[in-house]
């Protein structure tokens, strides 16, 4: 069935309640014999506007959403908007999405969270949860059934007592197998003891007064399994009509502190939203991001480069060691950059808004609550329809100038494209949980566990032969012999102070900062002054075979890939090194792949890592061979392999072994050798690191390893009668 997407005009012929229903005051609920003294805020003529303040739901706990959304695809974006301006909540369902097949999961992402949806087989109707990242939640298909709308999942935190959380969406259509399937479902919850939390769009008005429903059956259903439901106020109104029909059970009513029916007109509904609580022994949540960088509220450029002129550059000269000599330039550099430019730390709270949000979608959005509010209903539906339009046309038009504007620049535009497509980008974190399943709150005590953990990754990697077989290595040197002289191994030549210019002058200035603190802006900024200082370092690293240290140590940010939040091996090291390492490297790989390359010591089969070729070229050649062999009868073998942390796997001893046969001389082995050991790292977890640890020297990086040396690892044995393609 094709799906009309485009945001629809609803017209339906409710009207708002009397404006009485603004003036309503505290409710007080006895949640329990144990609670009769405390007060549960229900709603208030405040309502509205403490939602508008971000501290509708004062109390702390697992905070709660429901509202019956009547299609949620025109609605999504502005629902993300309300629920990024206002209470962060762990749990939040909707019901009547109105999804089917043709929508996919992507679009409907909200970062951070878990997502858990059904959609009914036929028109209308569908329900979707979202629940915390951090929640240790898992879908009980056991208790669902296709003749019932609901979402059973079981929620734990930490070490905390799990709970049942039941979504519903009831038809008015129903009829009595509805109860009986329902009970059915609590019965199996019930028997196994344990805290029952059940909310959603029942269609059966609750009377306050008689504390009971319209429906005796269910009513009977709810108390024989104490049930208590606890939202009081209107949650529906119309023009003749206040009903409460989005309700909240459970058997542990003591543990609700607060309910909320806050005046928010996304739909015909109110939102309902309740905050559970949590021990006081249970950590709060995890901490707030915390971000470093250069404060560059007082930098003038002009300044900044005529205080880096008068450093005393020459005291270089003086050491014999590259790694005395680099932690010099870095002092000296440091010291200035930090006078005019000083690192400040930063809280991040939110994430940003969307690109297309803009203050008319805002004020338009105030002015439809607000006419609700005051059941002005003309007044209403114009600004309903109008924020509708206006974020339609603020998309189609930010999304429109996007692609036109992208069309040469690739990177932006699928950059564009991915946010536009809902998918979710990883992202790091700020706590894990320990293996008893406790929460870690420390940013510290964080890094180092996955500091520990990142490292066991290279310990575990299996060790694979440790030297060339004597057959490969009479090949690898007769082949080696016919292309290369004798008297003229290779060499690292010494680098140049143009070179290095030039390299600064085209860094990236969105690549991120090392442990030395110094960020792309500011080397290419100052690179004229610097690349005398950085030829001298560079070239004593060359002639005394010394990769310097510091250019080894990695900041490493944990990466979540997928799974749950809390558990360390959902993640994946990102490794930062030093930028300047980077224009070592790059001279060092160029004088290296020249030299392969000028003396035909590279497979012409090899597409990888080479200049010019690309997966193109190699699936080209081997369709080609397919196609060769088919015509001539002969049968085709194709073995296609994908190494998991491929590089991690490099045995860097038989490389060196592989590097003195290629004639590379002494100097240079000793070079390779320093760079590829002694490696180190620090994770980097909310503006905080953990120790330096060492990484196994049979081990390396990926990303700097992929800058120098793969090419001289991949060979090609023909006596296997076996082509290798490496792409």
């Amino acid at each position: 069935m094709e799906i009309n997407r485009l945001p629809q005009e609803e017209d339906h012929s409710e009207c708002l309640a009397q404006k009485s229903l603004d003036n309503t005051t505290l409710v007080t609920n006895n949640m329990s014999d144990k609670n009769k003294n405390e007060d549960v805020y229900i709603y208030s003529e405040k309502s509205a506007e403490n939602f508008e303040q971000n501290n509708f739901l004062h109390k702390q706990g697992f905070k709660f959403f429901h509202l019956n959304i009547h299609y949620l695809y025109p609605k999504f974006d502005e629902l993300k908007i309300l629920l990024h301006n206002h209470t962060y909540f762990d749990i939040i369902g909707l019901c009547e999405t109105f999804l089917n097949d043709s929508f996919c999961d992507s679009e409907f992402q909200i970062s951070g969270y878990q997502m858990f949806r059904k959609d009914r087989k036929t028109n209308g109707g569908g329900i979707i949860v979202f629940v915390n990242q951090n929640f240790k939640c898992v879908r009980r298909f056991d208790l669902e059934s296709d003749k019932t709308e609901a979402i059973w999942l079981e929620v734990q935190k930490n070490k905390q007592k799990p709970f049942v959380f039941g979504y519903i969406y009831r038809p008015p259509s129903s009829n009595v197998e509805w109860n009986c399937e329902l009970e059915y479902t609590i019965e199996k919850i019930f028997n196994e003891n344990k805290e029952i939390i059940l909310t959603g769009d029942f269609n059966y008005n609750y009377d306050p007064i008689t504390k009971a429903t319209n429906n005796n059956s269910w009513d009977n259903i709810t108390n024989s399994f104490n049930l208590k439901q606890l939202v009081d106020m209107p949650t529906r109104v119309t023009c003749t009509t206040k009903t409460i029909i989005d309700h909240l059970y459970t058997n542990f009513s003591q543990n609700i502190s607060e309910i909320n029916v806050p005046a928010i007109s996304i739909s015909d509904h109110f939102p309902v939203c309740f905050t559970r609580k949590v021990s006081s022994t249970v950590p709060k949540g995890p901490l707030h991001h915390m971000i470093q960088y250069r404060n560059m509220k007082h930098f003038d450029e002009s300044v900044f480069l005529e205080s880096l002129e008068q450093q005393p550059w020459s005291i270089l000269d003086i050491y014999e060691d590259p790694n005395d000599a680099l932690d010099t330039f870095n002092s000296l550099f440091n010291d200035v950059l930090n006078r005019h430019a000083p690192f400040k730390q930063k809280r991040v709270k939110h994430v940003h808004l969307p690109d297309w949000y803009n203050p008319e979608i805002l004020q338009a959005t105030k002015e439809r609550d607000k006419a609700k509010k005051l059941n002005d209903r003309a007044q209403y539906k114009f600004w309903r329809n109008k924020v509708k339009s206006l974020i339609y046309n603020s998309k189609k038009r930010y999304y429109s100038e996007t692609i036109n504007d992208n069309k040469k620049h690739a990177k932006e535009l699928w950059k564009n494209l991915k946010q536009l497509s809902g998918k979710v980008t990883n992202h790091q974190t700020n706590y894990i949980q320990d293996e008893e399943g406790t929460q870690i709150s420390d940013p510290i005590k964080t890094a180092e566990v996955f500091n520990n953990y990142f490292i066991d990754i290279f310990k575990s990697a299996p060790q694979n032969c440790s030297s060339l077989s004597e057959s490969d290595k009479i090949k690898l040197q007769e082949f080696i012999a016919i292309h290369t002289k004798l008297d003229s191994p290779f060499s690292i030549p010494k680098v140049t102070s143009t070179f290095i210019e030039k390299e600064l002058q085209k860094l990236d200035l969105s690549k991120s900062t090392g442990l030395d603190g110094i960020g792309p802006k500011f080397l290419k900024i100052s690179a004229q002054i610097i690349s005398k200082p950085l030829e001298k370092i560079f070239n004593l690293s060359i002639s005394k075979g010394i990769f310097p240290a510091i250019f080894k140590r990695a900041k490493v940010t944990p990466m979540y890939k997928k799974g749950s939040k809390c558990d360390k091996t959902n993640y994946r090291p990102i490794s930062i090194l030093p930028i300047l390492s980077k224009v070592l490297e790059r001279h060092v790989s160029n004088t290296f792949k020249s030299f392969l390359e000028n003396n035909s010591l590279l497979h012409p089969n090899q597409s990888g890592f080479r200049t010019s070729y690309s997966c193109e070229t190699a699936l080209t050649t081997i369709i080609d061979n397919w196609i060769k062999a088919i015509n001539e009868e002969n049968l085709v073998g194709t073995i296609f392999l994908d190494l998991t942390k491929a590089f991690d796997l490099i045995n860097h001893k038989l490389l060196i072994e592989k590097l003195k046969l290629y004639n590379v001389d002494e100097n240079a082995i000793t070079w390779f050798w320093s760079y590829l050991t002694n490696r180190s790292q620090q994770v980097h977890v909310s503006g905080k690191y953990s120790s330096a640890q060492d990484i196994l020297s049979e081990k390396g990086y990926e990303e700097e390893f992929t800058q120098i040396l793969p090419n001289s690892y991949l060979y090609y044995k023909d006596h296997m009668k076996t082509t290798v393609y490496a792409v």
